[in-house]
């Protein structure tokens, strides 16, 4: 099922890009809309030549991975059958990774050496694996929602719901096409947290005060709101002057850990600003390891990559790895990165 039609959406301004992506801008703290969903409807543009590269630092592992499946002569559909019985029978999720390997990319060592990883090594695996093939491939996220609260009498998105799959382009239209195992969800489950429902009690009670907050209703729920205000803000200020016992070196330790789950703080992003001062403007939606390649093949005169590829993999770590990486590999980001700007200062 894809959205096709929204409706009620009280913001200013809504765009989409080629991708299907929407964005919005200018609007209240709760949204409330409708979403119309349409079967096997596909609003993403058409494939490009985009939709067929293969990164020549994954070229490598996508090809002894296709030369052992031995499928360049079959049908789309046959490929595609063959793709994920490949991954189902030799393949296992999990949401750590083992086996690094310095000679080959985190995903060249998913292919080719551990066999193990979470849904995002799946996808873009199939992607490349679609793509050396000559079959159009695109990577997509978003979420497997498949759990029913009877309090809200409404399917909850949660965190650990997220996933990633492939967009195949077959007959004219973008399919989806799932290759990871369907243990993942069996096996995020096992990661939920021990609580019980108290954080859903929680989450439920500020979701409700922020309804009545944000709607424009008038009547006698809104006459006793401030009782309703008591309880939670009870609660709320119990939470807030524990936190304030912490110290500040601790809440920088925590503000920290938490962009560092992000990775939104990685020092990678310095570099795509100065390659794009350098003419190399990354697309929207592209791939830095494709950003990389467009530098080693550009003109003007390549900029050499190695040094790039290695602080790419470091990034990927740091930005997707539910491990995260060490302090003396964090430190090794900043520093290489560093060395890398200061070569080619203006």
């Amino acid at each position: 099922m894809s959205a096709i039609h929204v409706e009620e959406l009280p913001v200013l301004t809504m765009g989409q890009n080629q991708y299907a992506t929407v964005k919005v801008e200018d609007g209240p703290g709760l949204i409330n809309y409708r979403v119309h969903y349409g079967q096997n409807v596909a609003i993403d543009s058409p494939p490009s030549e985009a939709d067929l590269i293969v990164p020549p630092a994954e070229r490598r592992a996508v090809q002894q991975t296709v030369a052992e499946l031995g499928l360049q002569a079959d049908s789309p559909q046959l490929i595609m059958a063959g793709v994920k019985s490949y991954f189902r029978k030799n393949f296992n999720y999990s949401l750590t990774l083992s086996g690094e390997s310095k000679d080959t990319t985190a995903l060249g060592n998913f292919l080719l050496n551990s066999r193990s990883g979470h849904c995002e090594y799946f996808a873009t695996s199939t992607v490349l694996i679609l793509r050396a093939l000559g079959i159009p491939a695109r990577y997509t996220t978003g979420y497997l929602v498949h759990e029913f609260s009877d309090l809200e009498k409404a399917f909850v998105v949660r965190q650990r719901h997220a996933h990633a799959w492939t967009l195949v382009y077959l007959n004219g239209t973008w399919h989806k096409f799932d290759t990871t195992p369907a243990s993942w969800m069996v096996i995020e489950e096992k990661e939920a947290t021990k609580w019980g429902g108290l954080p859903d009690l929680w989450s439920w009670c500020i979701y409700t005060l922020s309804k009545y907050r944000w709607s424009e209703r008038k009547g006698e729920a809104a006459k006793h709101l401030g009782w309703l205000l008591i309880p939670l803000l009870t609660v709320l200020a119990w939470r807030v002057y524990r936190k304030r016992r912490v110290t500040r070196a601790e809440k920088d330790g925590e503000q920290g850990e938490a962009e560092a789950r992000s990775g939104v703080d990685s020092e990678f992003y310095l570099i795509t600003e100065r390659l794009s001062e350098l003419g190399f403007v990354r697309h929207p939606g592209e791939a830095l390891s494709h950003l990389i390649a467009r530098v080693e093949e550009g003109q003007p005169p390549s900029i050499s990559t190695e040094p790039l590829q290695s602080i790419l993999k470091l990034h990927y770590r740091y930005r997707f790895d539910p491990k995260g990486i060490s302090q003396s590999e964090r430190s090794a980001l900043r520093s290489n990165v560093s060395v890398w700007l200061e070569e080619r200062r203006m």
